[in-house]
């Protein structure tokens, strides 16, 4: 396979006109864009393959080697008997045929050169709008990219705005006051962080004791035992003053079951509720470990 040096490419880089400057073509080499070899001799610089640099050419005009390839054929087979001519004398006669036939290749090249600058100019002209879609395809995919990049961004920006709204909504401070009202009974109020206030009044044994009766009305226990059991469930539900507990206080007014530790917004079903699975799952079950630990507490 032929071989060239950086002259050589220059020299042919200009007859596609692609470029006049030596030091773009050894730019082109180091940047990988034509495959050069260096020598080991500093001085001979690189070698360029025939195939690699053909490729090249086709990259940057593409189509013309081959047209060039096409015109040069043709003006090598335009007169074919030029070396039987001279060898041979002809008379005025055939010697004048030559010229007309000569004219006439003449302006056939001239014809063939034309065209073939005006699909130089079709390529170039090609060429420059494809340098021109290049810049807006490029400009198009950057703005996309800015797009993708804030569209991430504000997901970022919301995921942390939500999770610092749920660490201050399971952060929020409950403040739990006792107060006696007008008939001298003591109301708790709870305040949260926002504000709001929720007045929560106090059960007395005796209310509890008739609320667990609606729970303990189809079960069969002895008299004693239920009084016994039901004065653990109120003491673990309720402090002296017969409000909630503050450890079972939540939001909003909002308690927690210190058996299942499910919530409840009403005070009656929380009551009620707690009755049931004591007596249900504890009492009944004769859990008698169970009973001492929440007797123990007691």
């Amino acid at each position: 396979m032929r071989e060239y040096n950086v002259h050589e490419v220059l020299s042919i880089l200009q007859k596609y006109y692609i470029t006049d400057s030596q030091q773009m073509v050894t730019r082109w080499i180091r940047e990988g864009k034509i495959n050069g070899i260096r020598s080991e001799n500093k001085k001979e610089g690189y070698r360029i393959y025939e195939e690699d640099l053909f490729d090249f050419i086709e990259e940057q005009r593409p189509g013309l080697p081959s047209i060039f390839e096409v015109y040069e054929e043709y003006i090598k087979n335009l007169n074919p008997n030029n070396n039987e001519l001279n060898e041979h004398p002809v008379d005025k006669e055939q010697k004048g045929f030559i010229d007309t036939e000569e004219k006439d290749e003449k302006s056939e090249v001239i014809h063939l050169k034309e065209q073939l600058e005006k699909l130089e100019n079709t390529i170039m002209d090609l060429q420059e709008e494809k340098q021109v879609m290049e810049i807006k395809l490029n400009e198009i995919m950057d703005q996309n990219k800015f797009l993708i990049e804030d569209n991430k961004t504000f997901s970022e920006l919301f995921e942390i705005l939500d999770e610092e709204n749920k660490q201050l909504k399971d952060e929020a401070t409950i403040i739990i006051t006792s107060s006696k009202d007008t008939n001298g009974k003591y109301r708790k109020r709870s305040i949260n962080d926002s504000g709001k206030e929720k007045n929560i009044s106090p059960v007395t044994f005796d209310e509890f004791v008739q609320l667990s009766s609606e729970v303990l009305n189809n079960l069969e226990y002895d008299e004693e035992d239920i009084e016994k059991h039901l004065d653990i469930v109120y003491k673990q539900l309720f402090d002296e003053e017969g409000l909630v507990k503050v450890e079972l206080m939540l939001q909003d007014g909002e308690v927690k079951c210190p058996y299942t530790d499910k919530i409840y917004k009403q005070q009656k079903r929380f009551v009620k509720n707690a009755i049931t699975y004591y007596f249900e799952n504890l009492f009944q079950s004769g859990n008698q470990k169970q009973l001492e630990i929440t007797m123990a507490n007691d």
